[in-house]
């Protein structure tokens, strides 16, 4: 790891040498959450020349690589935390650009705005209704009061579980109350398998012996599953502004997920759809939102509507791959907070992918076969190339290096634990 001279000299890069810190040119922006898309907005700025920093309570993440992000020694105590960044902020001399990149900090901004407003630049949804649609219990309630469809949600405790199971929607997705709980904990993690973030139950008992499991993690909600494959999967991904204006919105098709047809993206395809650009903009209005926002949808063939899964209120996974296609959120995130002028962003093309290794070879080992899929074809469209890549990039490579280090070291120790056990 190579030491950076940065603001305080408390920075640190493991992708590029050191240059002298903080230029002063432009304010600088501060990511708090350096998962996958933080990589993205990284990069985005990052090659605009916009000095790019980071922190993450967990350390190692995957941005932390990139050779435009400069990782700040922060502490994780929230409290701490907060003087930190006012800190950061008067030894910069400027006030930067936040960048909330998870639930947990979107929450950790929303709790301190008031102490953080003076100190720094950001653009966020009102404190009650952020908190409401973070949460994945709430957001229903949400949704359903403004009347957007949405699958059927509810909380599952112990005595719903053992009283009122009739009132449990099977098949169902079994999903945490918020979005980081089982990806920050690792035995939350190897139950419920590498890449997944929610669980398909279609049955009571096998639903009763995952909540023995999970409910220790936080609270667990179950959704309606909504029958349907990928075709009928779609993600609009859009930026509103404190004025009630749209400027900029992108929506693409779950060309594959993994899991298969609930779980994340491991290929998108960007489609003009008019109808549900107009959709998200007119929920994003209902909610009276300020910010990036992310909304899954997902076509329901028995009464032909489209319904909202779930909302991100931050910029998401991969928000940013049609930057180069005009639809710049991240950007249009950094302007907006400084005060400064921007012009809506609504036209791009179809067909533009994006792709994600790591996640799309786990689609390939489980679900390849039943899809009709074969090694050969899928190595050949790998070799062929996709438009945008979750973590590879030929000007930034360190974080893929990074990836396929930990991805070996995972299959190691998966086969020395099944060794053990033969």
């Amino acid at each position: 790891m190579q030491g950076r001279a940065a603001i305080g000299s408390e920075a640190i890069s493991k992708g590029r040498p050191a240059t002298g810190g903080y230029t002063g040119r432009k304010p600088p922006a501060v990511m708090l959450g350096l998962y996958y898309g933080s990589l993205q907005v990284a990069r985005v700025l990052g090659r605009k020349g916009i000095e790019v920093y980071g922190i993450d309570k967990r350390g190692n993440q995957i941005a932390s690589y990139s050779r435009y992000v400069l990782t700040l020694k922060a502490p994780s105590d929230e409290g701490m935390l907060v003087d930190y960044l006012i800190g950061f902020s008067r030894r910069a001399g400027t006030m930067p650009v936040l960048f909330p990149m998870s639930d947990y900090y979107v929450q950790f901004v929303m709790r301190h705005a008031h102490d953080l407003a003076g100190h720094y630049r950001f653009t966020a949804p009102g404190a009650g209704r952020t908190k409401n649609l973070v949460s994945k219990i709430h957001a229903h309630e949400v949704l359903s009061g403004l009347n957007i469809p949405t699958p059927l949600t509810i909380k599952l405790t112990k005595d719903t579980i053992g009283r009122a199971p009739d009132k449990i929607p099977l098949p169902c997705i079994l999903k945490p109350e918020f979005h980081d709980h089982w990806l920050e904990d690792d035995e939350a993690a190897r139950y419920i398998g590498l890449g997944n973030k929610v669980i398909y139950v279609d049955d009571y008992q096998t639903l009763q012996l995952h909540y023995a499991r999970l409910s220790g993690f936080g609270e667990l909600v179950a959704q309606e599953f909504i029958p349907g494959d990928s075709a009928n999967l779609f993600y609009y991904a859009g930026y509103r502004n404190r004025a009630g204006k749209i400027l900029a919105a992108h929506v693409s098709n779950k060309v594959r997920t993994f899991p298969d047809k609930l779980g994340s993206e491991t290929l998108l395809r960007s489609v003009y759809r008019r109808d549900l650009l107009e959709a998200g903009g007119e929920i994003l209005h209902k909610l009276d939102y300020t910010g990036p926002a992310g909304i899954d949808f997902k076509y329901d063939q028995r009464d032909s509507v489209f319904k909202v899964i779930e909302i991100n209120c931050r910029l998401g996974l991969n928000d940013c791959y049609l930057a180069g296609h005009g639809i710049d959120i991240p950007s249009v995130y950094y302007n907006d907070s400084l005060g400064r002028e921007v012009e809506p962003a609504l036209d791009y093309p179809d067909g533009v992918t994006w792709y994600s290794f790591q996640s799309d070879l786990g689609w390939m080992r489980v679900y390849g076969k039943m899809q009709g899929a074969t090694w050969a074809r899928w190595l050949a469209q790998l070799l062929k190339g996709y438009d945008s890549y979750q973590v590879f990039s030929w000007s930034d490579p360190a974080p893929f290096v990074a990836s396929l280090r930990e991805l070996a070291a995972r299959a190691l120790s998966s086969y020395g634990a099944n060794k053990k056990l033969r």
